[in-house]
């Protein structure tokens, strides 16, 4: 115990000779990757809202990561800071710790003590069984990204699978876009009056374990959690005419299934889940079939498939627009040296509430140059959860400049 404490606290002195003085640890064995990206977004249609912002906005955004190891390679240090300067928006420039945490290796095992983030799941359009993190509401609005994750996590590899133990000491309230910005919610959100189910509030302290294995053609993971939800119930005030937060206990047993057969993925996940009063299933199911080689061009054109259903009660949960939605996608690889990538997709309401469409396109410019360009659209047909966005069709350009 005592190597393992030195250990660590050779991690921790490397942080701060890292912050205090960065030119003496640069001469140092360590990997240093910053990334400076410039993003310019528009939106042709006027809003939906008479404060928000019209026409066009952009940032500047300032990331990448440090990382050492020891010479034994037992121990890893990693921090990973990220910058955003919004032009129009003051609502959506922030800051964050993506990772930063130190992390042990052992004989089969390690652990990890700081911020991460994590992913758990196999299917396109919603996943439903990834908990961990908090979702980065400013930065886009299918909350893909994520902020970082305050954790002490322990995993082990084993002759029957993988397991990974997480004790999550803090919770990470979510971020709304302000009353100017565009793909904000009908009201405007005070995050300052937000709820607590648990009473020790954002220290209350969350717990999860999961198991991975692969059989055969199966790739699988089960997952069991318990703390409190990302995702905010949001209760109108008429008082003062704003949504207030309300964070809910979760109890979650979640699967993640991949099954892997020639050009075919069939995926799925499910969850079993208890928030506050409410307890449900969801489910996300369905397929990749990829045609590779079309026509001799060396492209691989991918067809997706999804099914998307969720039985939450939608006054008792946070409501969500995928409750009984199919994803329609196609993803075109050209397997060139510049990773060029197409990805286009709709997520349609079997009832006829509404759908919502992305386009995105990536590739890279020489060697350390990545151009992308994203479109979204919705129609909200009616559906009370896509009429303030109903407007905000976007068309976003970004350039990122790797050092």
């Amino acid at each position: 115990m005592a190597r393992y404490l030195h250990t660590f606290a050779q991690g921790i002195a490397f942080c701060g000779a890292l912050i205090a003085h960065p030119q003496a640890v640069a001469a140092q064995d360590i990997e240093f990757d910053p990334e400076l990206t410039l993003e310019l977004s528009g939106f042709p249609e006027d809003p939906e809202f008479a404060d928000q912002f019209k026409g066009f906005g952009g940032a500047l955004i300032a990331s990448g990561d440090v990382s050492w190891r020891n010479e034994e390679r037992t121990l890893q240090v990693v921090f990973e800071p990220y910058l955003r300067y919004d032009f129009r928006d003051d609502e959506r420039t922030y800051g964050d710790v993506r990772r930063g945490f130190v992390r042990y290796f052992g004989d089969g095992w390690d652990i990890t003590v700081g911020a991460d983030r994590v992913f758990w799941g196999v299917v396109e359009s919603v996943n439903i069984v990834d908990v961990i993190n908090q979702r980065d509401g400013l930065e886009n609005p299918d909350l893909d990204e994520k902020l970082g994750q305050p954790m002490l996590r322990f995993s082990t590899q084993t002759g029957i699978g993988n397991f990974d133990l997480y004790y999550l000491p803090y919770f990470r309230e979510r971020q709304f876009p302000g009353p100017d910005s565009r793909g904000r919610v009908p009201f405007p959100v005070n995050e300052s009056a937000a709820r607590f189910e648990r009473s020790d509030e954002e220290t209350a302290g969350d717990f999860a374990l999961r198991y991975s294995n692969t059989f055969g053609n199966f790739d699988v993971g089960a997952a069991y959690f318990y703390g409190t939800s990302r995702q905010p119930r949001l209760d109108f005030n008429p008082v003062n005419g704003t949504f207030e937060p309300f964070y809910q206990k979760q109890q979650q047993l979640g699967l993640d299934v991949q099954f892997t057969y020639d050009a075919w993925l069939l995926k799925l996940e499910a969850a079993a889940v208890e928030i506050g009063d409410d307890e449900f299933f969801a489910a996300v199911g369905g397929f990749e079939y990829t045609l590779f080689d079309l026509g001799g061009s060396g492209r691989d054109l991918g067809l997706i498939f999804e099914y998307i259903h969720d039985g939450r009660d939608q006054i008792m949960s946070p409501a969500t627009p995928f409750d009984d939605d199919i994803f329609l996608g196609t993803r075109l690889t050209w397997n060139d040296v510049q990773d060029t990538e197409l990805l286009a997709g709709a997520i349609v309401d079997v009832d006829g509430g509404g759908s919502q469409f992305s386009v995105e396109f990536q590739r890279r410019i020489g060697e350390k140059n990545l151009l992308e360009v994203e479109l979204r659209a919705v129609d909200a047909d009616g559906d009370p959860l896509l009429e303030a966005v109903k407007s905000d069709t976007s068309l976003l350009l970004r350039w990122s400049r790797f050092f």
